[in-house]
């Protein structure tokens, strides 16, 4: 058992009110400002007149200053003893985003149109990697998701690309959003931390499944509810560029790729043609020799309801996700397919919202894939809760999860447990400019699993992780 002790810091606050904004001789905030293209947002913005077609071109841009600390900013070797490496405990970032949008509207009322997501590619290594101006040669921009949609009010709508799995743009109370801190656990000051001890974020509104080409239908919403399934047939990115998660290793190409620490030696059009072993590989596939824990043919459905009791307003939320998985041609499967019920609530009483967030059932944890037959599954809640105090916000945020972690490895049923928190606070300071502050803690541990190596072992079984963020973002 373990337990968590963390002193308070008073945060600072966020609230932009026009009509302030105005009385100080700033312009007001345009209307033309919904983030559209978020992760768990398919269309968002109002439909065009009849007849025409609107083009909106929106930008936004996060720096972030911060410190970390963990068990692996001096590095250790297998058998424990120090490597000689140490991490850079002040870090600098920087992230670029482009959100393209083209939508038009028809007389019967059909509309469609196509979004994407732009955004510089060495973001995706990290802190470090995350200057847009460093000069990494493979600093370049990348369309991270790209999708069409047609949609009736009667009917619903449709999208086909890089949307988000319904369960995922349902999602409520996993704090995906958070305004408070930048998304905590899921937002930038993660980065400040070495990969080992860094908490996972198991939700599924994530990169690792909302850029994979698929079909998925929303429901109009009836009497407070509405519907959404989707399908997508194979692992396969939705958009030229880089392909990775998260994770190192990853540098360009086309097609589904799945990730690893190392690399691949040689990349084409049509994926990586020679990879190491056990790195990236084409996951297009139905079978393949020695087999892969790479999802194929995955569906998910799910149900919201929305409304309101008395003085509260209320979001609850439920899914399924499932799939198969590519095969073995030449022995007897190892890997099961993703089995993974969803719920979420979120509740609104005044100036507080809060929320809670539970997935559970058979599936990798971070990585959103098959996990090995015999090792753990997952089991992981998020809850957090945002304040608004006049013109400020504060919030916290609170993780515990246990998944399959690195134990694919040892063939053990020992369970990757990690359980964080997070505090938070934001100001906007002027119309599309918000600072914040984020400060997380976080700890891990799996027995049998050296965490900072990423390989079977005695020692490195736990790790503690510190971060405080300050940042800037810039929304245009």
């Amino acid at each position: 058992m373990r337990k968590i002790l963390m002193a308070a810091t008073a945060m600072f606050s966020v609230g932009m009110l026009a009509s302030h904004a105005q009385a100080q001789g700033m312009p007001a905030q345009p209307l033309t400002t919904d983030d559209f293209t978020a992760a768990n947002v398919s269309t968002g913005a109002a439909a065009p007149a009849p007849g025409t077609v609107t083009v909106t071109l929106r930008f936004k841009d996060w720096t972030d200053v911060g410190y970390g600390s963990d068990s692996g900013t001096v590095g250790k070797n297998p058998d424990g003893t120090k490597n000689g490496s140490k991490q850079q405990n002040f870090q600098i970032q920087n992230f670029f985003r482009i959100y393209p949008r083209l939508s038009a509207t028809a007389a019967n009322g059909l509309s469609y149109g196509v979004q994407a997501e732009i955004r510089q590619n060495s973001g995706y290594g990290g802190s470090q990697f995350g200057n847009a101006s460093n000069g990494n040669p493979g600093n370049s921009l990348v369309i991270n998701k790209a999708l069409a949609y047609v949609s009736l009010p009667t009917v619903g709508t449709v999208s086909v690309g890089g949307a988000a799995l319904a369960m995922a743009q349902f999602a409520v109370g996993d704090q995906t959003d958070w305004d408070a801190a930048n998304g905590g656990w899921n937002g930038d000051s993660p980065d400040f931390v070495s990969g080992g001890a860094a908490l996972s974020w198991t939700e599924p509104g994530n990169s690792g499944t909302y850029r994979t080409n698929k079909i998925v239908y929303v429901s109009p919403k009836f009497s407070g509810f509405d519907f959404g399934a989707s399908f997508e047939p194979s692992f396969s990115v939705s958009a030229q560029g880089a392909n990775s998660f998260g994770q190192a290793g990853a540098t360009a190409g086309v097609g589904g790729l799945t990730t690893s620490t190392s690399g691949c030696t040689t990349i084409t059009t049509t994926g990586c043609a020679v990879s190491n072993p056990g790195t990236l590989t084409s996951s297009i596939l139905t079978t393949t020799p020695g087999g892969q824990g790479v999802r194929k043919n995955s569906y998910d459905f799910a149900a919201r309801y929305t409304g309101s009791f008395g003085a509260i307003a209320t979001t609850i939320e439920g899914g399924y996700w499932g799939s198969g998985v590519v095969g073995n041609s030449t022995k007897a499967q190892v890997y099961k397919g993703i089995s993974l019920v969803d719920v979420g609530a979120k509740f609104v009483i005044g100036n507080l919202e809060f929320g809670a967030h539970y997935d559970f059932g058979s599936i990798s944890g971070g990585g959103y894939q098959p996990k090995k037959a015999g090792t753990h599954n997952e089991d992981a809640f998020v809850g957090g809760a945002e304040y608004i105090i006049g013109q400020g916000m504060v919030g916290v945020q609170y993780i515990n999860e246990i998944s399959a972690g690195g134990n694919g490895s040892t063939g053990t049923k020992n369970g990757l447990h990690e359980v964080g928190v997070a505090f938070g606070g934001s100001y906007a300071y002027a119309p599309g400019a918000e600072a914040y502050l984020s400060i997380l803690y976080g700890v891990r541990h799996q027995a049998g699993v050296d965490l900072l190596n990423g390989a079977p072992g005695a020692n490195n079984n736990n790790t503690t992780a510190r971060a405080v963020g300050i940042g800037n973002r810039f929304s245009f």
